[in-house]
């Protein structure tokens, strides 16, 4: 996972991250559990660079397809 590490001012987002991305997470699963996985993943990308997280390719296949279908997924915060 890249994390953006100054946002406004120089803030680093490490402190919030974990929260910041379990609220996005919470909020995915909200709207779109049970559909697809492949349309879960570009309102994954969309919404995580929002917060300045990235993650690659691979895990986003990975975390859209457990959004999809309601299993746990852990992020790996650095």
């Amino acid at each position: 996972m890249v994390f953006n590490m100054n946002v406004g001012g120089g803030q680093s987002i490490f402190a919030n991250a974990s929260t910041r991305v379990n609220e996005l997470d919470a909020e995915l699963r909200a709207k779109h559990t049970g559909k697809p996985a492949e349309d879960i993943k570009p309102l994954a990308i969309l919404a995580l660079r929002r917060i300045g997280v990235s993650l690659p390719d691979a895990e986003l296949v990975a975390y859209a397809e457990a959004v999809s279908r309601d299993q746990k997924y852990t992020f790996h915060l650095s």
